[in-house]
């Protein structure tokens, strides 16, 4: 049990985490390239900077966590709990996300093109600034997300896509009205 462990720039590349846990740890500025952490508890653990590209994080507790500035290239993240977890400017391109809980996750600025965020839950998300050009957003659920400045150009929607103000996508929806602040009609989640 690493519960509160300071792991602080420590490599732990291809390490078997699996099941692990590391709520409270210190991993700011590790090395968990390639790192197994399938089903790890790592509620409220630092990960700012932390390198986790290619990790395995299926199904890992990621509740309150600090991930600003990490790296999660090609991480899988598949059915992670990632609720209030702090996510601003990481970079989660081309990581799977689907079926995925983030409520209430701060996303600024995140990088998350081509991510897969099939069924994805952002409700209350800020991902004011986040880049998802290429990300596939069929049915997500975006109920009362900060889209602010999002570029969501090539973005992937379904018909079962919901969007901030809890309408659905159709391919005639007006995205700019979510992510452009000198649009006419913005929408805003706390108007």
């Amino acid at each position: 049990m690493l519960v509160g462990a300071d792991l602080q720039g420590a490599d732990l590349s291809g390490a078997s985490l699996q099941k692990a846990f590391l709520d409270e740890a210190v991993l700011q500025e590790a090395v968990l390239t390639g790192a197994n952490l399938q089903g790890a508890h790592l509620q409220r653990a630092s990960l700012q900077g932390a390198s986790l590209y290619a990790a395995n994080l299926q199904g890992a507790n990621l509740q309150g966590a600090n991930l600003q500035n990490a790296d999660l290239t090609g991480a899988n993240l598949l059915r992670a709990k990632l609720q209030r977890a702090n996510l601003e400017n990481a970079d989660l391109s081309n990581v799977s996300l689907s079926w995925t809980n983030l409520n209430r996750t701060n996303l600024k600025g995140a990088n998350l093109q081509k991510a897969e965020l099939r069924g994805v839950t952002l409700y209350r998300a800020d991902l004011s600034g986040a880049n998802l050009s290429g990300a596939n957003l069929e049915r997500a659920n975006l109920r009362k997300a900060s889209l602010s400045g999002v570029n969501l150009d090539r973005a992937n929607f379904s018909n079962r896509t919901e969007l901030p103000d809890r309408t659905k996508w159709t391919p005639g929806t007006d995205m700019a009205r979510f992510t452009d602040p000198d649009h006419p009609d913005f929408w805003q989640p706390y108007a």
